[in-house]
């Protein structure tokens, strides 16, 4: 319900509604009202939530690493189901899923002595999100002995602090996998921590437009 309210969809829908019953307001009010609407429906279309999620912030994901090169790879988790068990991995929902399996890829890489450190507490009360994907990277191939994981911090900025808290500490350059549409606020909240995270940026959600459906408001474009 508070996603819906947020959306673009129900304030253009506010702001036409009063458009209708402001028959008496300003022409230049009523232009101003008008061009909110039109804003709004772009943005619960595939065309406008995915030129502002490209433009406006995956395209800010990527950026040079200049030397020397970080010694630990640090991977933010990105939800799980509410309904998740200890050590039940499925539940860990897309976008902890595209990040843990593209900071493994990055990770086997970077050579066998680099710790893979992830980050993520509760946010439903059940199990940690970071715990859970400890247990699928293991799945996947990653050593226990590789592994850190901070499972207490429930918001970006917390992810920050905390593995700035961990003991032994990390090293203050690390390489920072999350996805692309996250990654400017994390990068800021490490930063803020006293890391100099390097960015390797996955799970891209903006999409090239092939039709006129772009045009058409949808769930998805919403959710962007």
């Amino acid at each position: 319900m508070q996603r819906f309210v947020l959306s673009p969809l129900f304030i253009g829908i506010v702001l036409a509604l009063v458009l209708w019953l402001g028959q008496r307001l300003p022409r230049w009010l009523r232009r101003l009202l008008a061009a909110g609407v039109i804003g709004c429906y772009l943005l619960s279309t595939q065309l406008g939530a995915d030129t502002l999620l490209r433009y406006a912030v995956e395209n800010r994901a990527a950026a040079p690493c200049p030397a020397p090169s970080p010694h630990a790879v640090v991977v933010l988790a990105g939800g799980v189901d509410e309904d998740a068990r200890p050590g039940d991995y499925a539940a860990l929902n897309q976008y902890s899923l595209r990040r843990l399996i593209g900071a493994v890829e990055f990770w086997r890489r970077q050579g066998a002595n680099v710790p893979l450190v992830i980050s993520g507490g509760s946010v439903w009360h059940g199990p940690a999100e970071a715990a859970l994907m400890g247990v699928f990277a293991e799945k996947l191939g990653v050593p226990a002995s590789r592994l850190r994981i901070e499972s207490h911090s429930r918001t970006t900025w917390q992810n920050a602090h905390n593995l700035a808290a961990l003991q032994p500490p990390l090293p203050r350059r690390v390489w920072l996998v999350t996805s692309a549409a996250h990654m400017p606020r994390a990068l800021y909240s490490l930063r803020e921590a006293g890391f100099q995270p390097c960015p390797i940026p996955v799970d891209y959600r903006a999409m090239p437009v092939h039709s006129w459906r772009a045009l058409m408001p949808t769930v998805e474009a919403l959710t962007k």
